[in-house]
């Protein structure tokens, strides 16, 4: 939705010869806008969400923290 949007809006800014600013969160947004980025019709994970559902969130901080300082580059 946020991809159509967005290239939707461009093209009207473009078609006025106007030139947009985009201010997104992360690289994912401006490649959807821009480099066609493919998103899954995959959808959310059920068991993950239900395993998740009544975890706090500074328990999640803590487990997306460990993870992330483990990963490989």
């Amino acid at each position: 939705m946020y991809q159509q949007q967005g290239r939707k809006i461009l093209a009207q800014l473009w078609s006025k010869n106007k030139i947009p600013i985009v201010v997104v969160g992360s690289g994912l947004y401006i490649n959807a806008l821009l480099k066609n980025y493919q998103f899954s019709d995959q959808g959310c994970d059920l068991l993950k969400t239900k395993e998740y559902e009544h975890v706090s969130n500074y328990a999640l901080w803590e487990k997306l923290a460990t993870n992330w300082s483990t990963r490989e580059y």
